[in-house]
C-alpha cells in the first residue's frame, strides 16, 4: 500500500538538523530545523506549507506533481509537467558555480525543492514517472537567513537511499505546488555591496555603480539605507565583494537628513532630495492591453511586475500608468520602486560567453572606447529604465533610470514639469528590455517640498578585512580608490554620528558613492562571430533574451547550459 506524501514528509524530517551552509563574510550560518519528538509529529504534518518539487536531470528539468511514495520508501512515483515561469530563477541561476542565491521572487523560491538524479531522455511532459532513490544524487532546499537566501544540500554517498526520505521530511508538505555579473559592452553584475546594521544584525541592502564595468564609466550613486547606530554615536556598514569581480570605490560619504516625521525623504539618481507627503498611486497600469495595476499599486507585497510580456513582440515592454492630476498643480514627483531582474544577469553573462578565449581582447577594445560610446549601445539595447510622459506634443522622454542591480528594489523619484500635460490625468510610460528591470510599486506626490537639514559625514574610520586603515580611500572622489579584487574581502566602514532628535523628527540615510567595477572572466570556448552579430542592432539583447526565455520555458535547459 502507498502512503500519502504528507506521511513521506513526517517519517523523513528527522534528517535536516543535520546540515548547515556557510555563507560569505559577516553572514550568519543557515540552519536547516530542529529535529522534533515523537510527540510533534502530528504538528509538523499539519504545519508544513506546500512545497514545489523539481526533478533536475542533467540539463532537462520537469515539475513533479501527484507525488505518491512506496511503503517501502525506495521510490517515488509522479506525473511530470512543465516548470512555472515563477519557479525558472534558481533552475537558472545554479547553473553557475561559486555563486550565492538571491531569489527574486522570494514566495515561491522558498517554496522549491531540487531534486537532482540520473540522465534519462525518454521522459516527456504530462507522462508518469518513477524515481528509484539510488538514482537520486542530489537534494536542494531553500530557505531564508535573515533577510538573505541560502541553499542547503545533501550530497548523496552510497547511503542515499536510506537517507533522501529522511531529509525530505524538512521541506515536503503536499504534492502540489544571486547573482553573477556578465561580461558585455554594458553588463549588470553585482557591484559591491552594501551591508547595514539595523538595530539587530547588518542586512544587505543594496550594491553600488551597477553597469559601470569599465574606469571611463565610473559614477556617482546614490544608496538610501535604514540603519542604526551600532553602538552609541556610531554608525557603520560594510562593503564588501562576493563576485568574481574587481571593484573599485571612490568615495563613502553618508548624508543624514533630518525632516518632519510626517514626510518621507527620498532621492533621484543624481543625489538630489525631495520631499513626499501624500502619494497617490495609479488609477490604470496596463502593459500591451493587460491590467497589472495589483502589480504596482502595493510596495513589498510580493506582487511585481517583470516585463515578462511575450506576446507583443516588442523589443521593450513599456508600462502605461495613468495620475489623476491634482487641481492646479505646475509639478509632480513620480516614485517608482524597482530593480534589475536577475534574469539580465543570466543574458548578459550568455552574451560574454559567446566572445569565449577573445574576451580579454575584447575588454581591452572596450577600455578604448569613450564613455558616451558604452552609454550610446548601452541605450539602444534597452538596458536603462526609460520614464517617459505624454504632453499635448505627444509622448517625451523626461530620463533614463541607470540600472541598480538586482540585489535590492530601491526607491527613486523622478521629477516632471506638468506645464505641458493637458487634461485632469497624468500618463507616464516605463519602458524597459525584457526581464531586464522589475517594478514593485508606482506613485505620485504633488506636495510642496519640506524643510529638511542635511549633514555630510566622511568615514571616522575604515578598516579592510586585513586590518588595514583605508579611511583615506574613502574619504573623497580623487580616484584613489578602495580597491577589492577577490570575492570574500570586506571592508568595515564607521562613522560618528549624535542621532538624538527633537520629538516631531525623524532621519533618513542615503550613501553617496563612486566607483566601478571590472569582471574576471575565463572563457575556454571558441568565439561565435555569428552568434555576436546581432548585438550590433538596436533592442538586439532585449530580444535574445526574450527568444532564450522562451526557450527554457518550452524545457530547452541547454539553452542556458554553460558552454
Amino acid at each position: 500500500m502507498k502512503a500519502s506524501i504528507l506521511l513521506f514528509t513526517v517519517a523523513l524530517f528527522m534528517l535536516a538538523a543535520l546540515f548547515i551552509t556557510q555563507q560569505s563574510c559577516y553572514r550568519k550560518f543557515y540552519k536547516v530545523a530542529d529535529t522534533p519528538g515523537n510527540s510533534d509529529l502530528a504538528s509538523v504534518v499539519s504545519n508544513q506549507p506546500e512545497k514545489y518539487f523539481i526533478l533536475r536531470l542533467g540539463t532537462s528539468a520537469f515539475h513533479m506533481q501527484n507525488i505518491v511514495l512506496d511503503s517501502d520508501n525506495k521510490k517515488i512515483t509522479c506525473t511530470l509537467d512543465r516548470i512555472s515561469p515563477d519557479h525558472l530563477t534558481y533552475l537558472i541561476e545554479s547553473k553557475k558555480q561559486g555563486i550565492h542565491y538571491l531569489p527574486s521572487k522570494e514566495g515561491e523560491v522558498l517554496n522549491e525543492v531540487h531534486i537532482y538524479a540520473l540522465q534519462d531522455n525518454q521522459l516527456q511532459y504530462g507522462s508518469s514517472y518513477v524515481l528509484d532513490f539510488n538514482k537520486i544524487s542530489k537534494i536542494e532546499i531553500l530557505e531564508k537567513d535573515k533577510g538573505r537566501t541560502t541553499t542547503s544540500t545533501i550530497i548523496s554517498t552510497a547511503g542515499i537511499a536510506v537517507t533522501v526520505g529522511l531529509f525530505l521530511a524538512a521541506i515536503v508538505g503536499s504534492s502540489s505546488s544571486t547573482s553573477g555579473g556578465g561580461g558585455s559592452t554594458q553588463g549588470q553584475g553585482s557591484c559591491p555591496f552594501i551591508s547595514v546594521y539595523n538595530g539587530n544584525e547588518f542586512v544587505t541592502q543594496g550594491e553600488l555603480c551597477a553597469g559601470s564595468v569599465y574606469p571611463q564609466m565610473a559614477r556617482n550613486d546614490y544608496l538610501q539605507l535604514s540603519m542604526e547606530p551600532i553602538t552609541e554615536g556610531k554608525f557603520q556598514l560594510k562593503i564588501s565583494n562576493d563576485q568574481q569581480e574587481v571593484q573599485n570605490t571612490d568615495l563613502a560619504e553618508l548624508m543624514v537628513i533630518t525632516h518632519d516625521k510626517n514626510v518621507q525623504m527620498h532621492v533621484d539618481q543624481d543625489g538630489r532630495l525631495y520631499s513626499l507627503s501624500d502619494p497617490v498611486t495609479p488609477v490604470v497600469a496596463t502593459t500591451s492591453g493587460r491590467n497589472i495595476l495589483n502589480e504596482v499599486v502595493k510596495q513589498n507585497d510580493d506582487l511585481v511586475y517583470s516585463y515578462d510580456d511575450t506576446s507583443s513582440g516588442m523589443h521593450n515592454n513599456p508600462v502605461e500608468l495613468s495620475f489623476n492630476k491634482s487641481a492646479n498643480a505646475g509639478k509632480a514627483k513620480l516614485i517608482i520602486n524597482v530593480r534589475n531582474g536577475f534574469w539580465m544577469d543570466l543574458v548578459f553573462n550568455k552574451m560574454s560567453e559567446g566572445y569565449g578565449t577573445y574576451y580579454p581582447e575584447f575588454v581591452k577594445q572596450q577600455h578604448a572606447k569613450s564613455a558616451d560610446q558604452l552609454k550610446e549601445w548601452r541605450n539602444r539595447q534597452d538596458i536603462p529604465l526609460t520614464v517617459s510622459v505624454l504632453t499635448k506634443n505627444g509622448w517625451q522622454k523626461i530620463q533614463d533610470i541607470v540600472s541598480v542591480g538586482p540585489l535590492a528594489y530601491r526607491d527613486i523619484v523622478v521629477p516632471i514639469d506638468l506645464q505641458n500635460i493637458l487634461g485632469d490625468k497624468i500618463q507616464v510610460r516605463l519602458s524597459a528590455g525584457f526581464m531586464f528591470w522589475e517594478l514593485d510599486y508606482a506613485a505620485m506626490d504633488f506636495s510642496n517640498d519640506q524643510q529638511y537639514s542635511i549633514e555630510k559625514l566622511l568615514p571616522e574610520k575604515a578598516t579592510d578585512e586585513k586590518g588595514n586603515d583605508v579611511t583615506r580611500l574613502l574619504s573623497a572622489a580623487d580616484e584613489q580608490y578602495l580597491v577589492q579584487a577577490v570575492p570574500g574581502t570586506l571592508t568595515t566602514v564607521d562613522y560618528a554620528y549624535d542621532k538624538t532628535l527633537p520629538a516631531n523628527k525623524t532621519q533618513t540615510f542615503v550613501l553617496h558613492s563612486k566607483g566601478y567595477y571590472e569582471y574576471v572572466r575565463d572563457f575556454k570556448n571558441k568565439p561565435d562571430v555569428a552568434f555576436l552579430q546581432q548585438f550590433k542592432n538596436p533592442g538586439a539583447l532585449s530580444n535574445y533574451s526574450m527568444n532564450l526565455y522562451k526557450q527554457v520555458v518550452n524545457g530547452n535547459f541547454s539553452s542556458i547550459a554553460k558552454k
